[in-house]
């Protein structure tokens, strides 16, 4: 907060992503880095989940469990008919390459195939809970998940992708060759 405010003073250009933050983030001292409690205390109790909001932020991947504390659970049924396909999967717009040319999908923390299959086409049958989530969507990977045992939770979920990210995370203990472990446990670890 003081560097914008000292850069604006000097007339230096500078990139804060939302100005509106400015006069929020004036209440705090700038001298010392706030916890989460002090952020709460001086800003909001919802100054996270808002913020995100105000950002247009999802809470896929490591922020799954931000989504959970303060988003509306919905139930399984309100999912389990959508059978819209996640065409976003192979999407250009945004996503990751690992150290090991792993693509991973945008907001899909856990999901990894080789770049190269990502780019000339990926072997039919090879990746389950891709094909299935690519094709039919959050229905059609709660069914496979359901064959293998998954069993939702009764109190329902904030949106399909954190519904989702709970699947897939079953799964990653069922031998599922696209699906990483540890990327879900490291996950659900943060926040």
């Amino acid at each position: 907060m003081a560097l914008a405010e000292l850069c604006g003073r000097e007339g230096v250009d500078y990139f804060l992503w939302k100005r509106e933050f400015i006069p929020t983030l004036s209440h705090l001292d700038s001298e010392k880095t706030h916890t989460r409690t002090d952020m709460e205390k001086n800003l909001s109790a919802k100054y996270i989940f808002s913020t995100a909001r105000f950002y247009g932020i999802e809470y896929g991947g490591r922020a799954v469990n931000i989504e959970q504390e303060f988003g509306v659970p919905h139930s399984i049924e309100s999912y389990a008919a959508e059978n819209t396909p996640c065409s976003g999967l192979l999407s250009t717009g945004h996503f990751h390459v690992d150290m090991n040319s792993y693509f991973i999908p945008p907001g899909c923390t856990g999901i990894r195939i080789p770049l190269s299959e990502a780019v000339d086409g990926i072997p039919e049958g090879k990746y389950p809970v891709f094909e299935a989530l690519y094709s039919g969507g959050i229905a059609a990977v709660l069914e496979l998940a359901g064959k293998h045992g998954f069993s939702p939770d009764k109190t329902g979920y904030p949106s399909k992708c954190n519904l989702c990210f709970h699947i897939r995370h079953f799964l990653s203990e069922k031998d599922f060759p696209e699906l990483d472990g540890n990327h879900y446990e490291e996950a659900l670890r943060y926040y």
